[in-house]
């Protein structure tokens, strides 16, 4: 799984949709995080536990550093810490397991990362209003924390799915969050 969402505590719906297609939280083995936004990490966590209690995580080690490190940010450690033991934190020269590869995506937050899995690019928040961003990419979300590196990041994912016929994802996305070219 990449990502969580908010969690069931604050109107995520995941929980939900894992019931829906029959499977647990604790049939999740592996967690990719692609940044530590609360939309994408709240859902790490229900009743102070590890809401996926067989799951091995992943996260970068650039967006760790920045979020775990800073003053004030209690929610980001009190998930890493949730899955002590089981938290991997990786660099972009590293093999993460199943195959899946990560790409540096920043300037949305210091450490964001795409991940890359057969055919489809999980791009994440690389944009936020795809109506203007794919004709605008210079156009930039006041999330977008480094704006140099988000139109950067939006250009080579762009030009990057292009060339390797990828099917991109990103959490933002209209419809159902996919863009196919």
């Amino acid at each position: 799984m990449f990502d969580t969402g908010n969690g069931s505590a604050s109107g995520g719906q995941l929980q939900k949709r894992l019931k829906d297609l029959q499977l647990s939280s604790s049939d999740i083995n592996y967690l990719f995080i692609t940044h530590f936004h609360f939309d994408h990490i709240g859902g790490m966590t229900e009743n102070d536990s590890a809401a996926f209690p067989n799951a091995e995580v992943y996260v970068p080690e650039t967006e760790y550093a920045y979020w775990c490190t800073q003053e004030g940010d209690a929610l980001s450690q009190k998930n890493m810490d949730a899955y002590a033991g089981r938290l991997h934190r990786f660099t972009l020269e590293d093999t993460l397991p199943m195959g899946v590869i990560a790409h540096d995506a920043k300037g949305h937050t210091p450490g964001h990362t795409a991940y890359e899995i057969g055919q489809v690019l999980i791009a994440d928040d690389f944009m936020h209003g795809a109506d203007l961003q794919l004709k605008h990419p210079e156009l930039c979300a006041s999330y977008d924390m480094n704006r140099e590196e988000a139109i950067q990041t939006r250009l080579w994912v762009s030009e990057y799915g292009k060339s390797k016929s990828l099917i991109i994802a990103g959490m933002h996305l209209p419809g159902n969050g996919l863009l196919q070219e």
